[in-house]
């Protein structure tokens, strides 16, 4: 009974912090309607869009693998170690090779005033990436409300920043440091909360050495 009783607490604590987390990320798209013109919006929308395909490639599958592994006879902190390991290294490549080529990418896209916005989110995308391991490290390991409270943390950083930058100070139209019209406020708030974030994973990061 007492397992029966962790388990679905556990599971509404996963299934809460699911929710409100895009509850409150979906209370940002009023004000960014608001502010922005639809060219803005499109822009906003269109690299969160590629986020959400590239991040299978940057994962790997590694999350499911890790959830595989670990319940075999195996030792969790060898399999952790090395899953961590692999996606940091493959993690790093890609974040080298769109840091690099963020030039001609943007200009692929059509953004080649803003080669920033690659560079934004190659760094988006590794503390993400950084962090779905050790997310998935929480569940396995039953720690529901520390899974929760970051992720929340995260998402909470994030519309905090939003609004300070979008309602709290005056909008900058300048085109040079790639914040014109406060495209570029979005994308580095995200860029903050992702680091955050990824910094409190820190140490869950175990090598699979001795």
């Amino acid at each position: 009974m007492s397992q029966l009783r962790a388990l679905a607490g556990q599971t509404a604590i996963y299934g809460l912090s699911s929710i409100v987390g895009r509850l409150l990320n979906y209370l940002l798209v009023p004000l960014y309607t608001r502010i922005f013109s639809p060219a803005d919006y499109g822009v906003v929308s269109e690299f969160y869009s590629y986020t959400t395909f590239l991040m299978v490639f940057y994962t790997l599958g590694l999350e499911t693998a890790f959830f595989h592994f670990s319940n075999k006879k195996l030792k969790q902190e060898n399999v952790y170690g090395n899953a961590q390991i692999s996606l940091s290294v493959t993690t790093g490549f890609f974040t080298v090779i769109l840091l690099l080529f963020a030039s001609p990418i943007a200009s692929a896209l059509g953004y080649a005033d803003h080669p920033e916005y690659i560079r934004w989110f190659a760094l988006i995308l590794a503390f993400d990436t950084l962090s779905t391991l050790p997310f998935a490290r929480l569940r396995q390991q039953n720690k529901a409300l520390r899974f929760a409270l970051i992720k929340l943390s995260g998402i909470f950083i994030n519309i905090g920043l939003n609004l300070f930058f979008l309602l709290a100070l005056p909008l900058q139209h300048t085109d040079a440091s790639g914040i014109a019209n406060g495209v570029g406020y979005v994308f580095l708030s995200n860029l903050v909360a992702s680091g955050v974030t990824s910094r409190f994973q820190r140490r869950h990061f175990t090598f699979p050495f001795p």
